[in-house]
């Protein structure tokens, strides 16, 4: 997994325009989803059952998958290079595995589920009625941009990630309105309650699943030779996210893609070293410049930067090929 950098106020042109026309395509969505919930809510609080009676399940509102998929194909593959943002593996192909494109959602929006001594257990919350029912799902944050990851099948269906959220604190629902951070913040929905942003949500909920938008994957998993991964420093996060997504399922191709690549690192150096007579630093530096646009779309990019770090100490490797993606960022924007 790698850190994905998009700020939608530097695009220009008519990535622009498409942008700003999507961006109220969301809008009327997302205020859709939450006037469909609140229309259930008012009917189910019309409820007068007995005690003994279970009150009624509130149906969960239903989301244009349309209008997240638009922002797959004009975004998404561009900024993730056609690669699976949990574990970055090419999306399309099939070996040892059915790698069908998506777009999950990184909090599920239908329903959420944690799993808690090998079963899966539906999270419930306590509704502004007193009445403890099932999650239904962050419906609010579909067509959120910070909420939208491609994914393969592997990570995404079940028995990987699927519609499981852990998080370190509690998950939250509703929020009443005296807890509101900032009047811009959040979403109004029933009187005297509102809906909690991605921003307010994660300081409350304290995920621990890896966002590739919002978190540093390298401040939370290690990749060493032989395509293992690890939690870095006992990371709960990182060690949460190799478990949930089941990431060591790969180990075996990220091994051989980062064979493959220090080969090719290697032989290029060699070159610059022995044949064009560069100093080992000097070497160094050239191989790098040379391969960052390879590298820098290639599957397993973290698992190869690690290797190679393993294989090259002291001449930091992955520093000096980040370094490179950043001023070039820099100068698109």
């Amino acid at each position: 997994m790698i850190r994905i950098y998009f700020d939608p106020g530097k695009l220009t042109d008519d990535v622009a325009d498409w942008w700003r026309a999507w961006q109220k395509k969301t809008s009327k969505g997302r205020d859709e989803v939450i006037q469909a919930w609140v229309t259930a809510r008012s009917k189910a609080r019309q409820w007068h059952g007995s005690d003994k009676d279970a009150p009624p399940e509130i149906p969960k509102p239903k989301v244009d998958a349309e209008i997240y998929r638009a922002f797959k194909r004009k975004i998404l593959e561009e900024l993730f290079h056609g690669k699976c943002g949990y574990c970055e593996s090419f999306m399309g192909q099939k070996e040892d595995r059915v790698m069908i494109p998506d777009t999950e959602h990184f909090r599920p929006v239908r329903l959420v589920t944690v799993v808690n001594n090998g079963k899966t257990e539906t999270i419930h919350v306590v509704y502004e009625d007193g009445v403890n029912r099932e999650h239904p799902g962050y419906f609010w944050l579909a067509y959120d941009w910070q909420n939208l990851v491609p994914a393969c099948d592997g990570c995404n269906k079940s028995p990987a990630k699927a519609n499981h959220f852990p998080v370190g604190g509690d998950h939250v629902f509703l929020r009443q309105a005296n807890q509101r951070p900032g009047v811009d913040r959040g979403f109004d929905c029933i009187d005297g309650y509102y809906l909690p942003d991605i921003e307010e949500l994660n300081h409350l909920e304290e995920p621990l699943l890896l966002n590739p938008f919002t978190d540093d994957p390298e401040e939370h998993l290690t990749f060493s030779e032989f395509g293992i991964i690890e939690s870095k420093g006992g990371s709960e996060k990182g060690q949460t996210t190799i478990h949930y997504l089941n990431l060591e399922r790969l180990t075996e191709r990220r091994k051989r893609i980062q064979f493959d690549f220090a080969y090719r690192y290697r032989s290029n150096f060699t070159n610059f070293h022995r044949e064009e007579e560069q100093s080992i630093e000097e070497a160094h530096g050239s191989v790098v410049e040379k391969l960052s646009c390879d590298l820098e779309k290639a599957e397993y990019r973290a698992a190869i930067l690690g290797y190679l770090d393993e294989l090259y100490k002291g001449f930091r490797i992955s520093d000096r090929f980040h370094e490179i993606w950043n001023k070039a960022q820099n100068a698109r924007s």
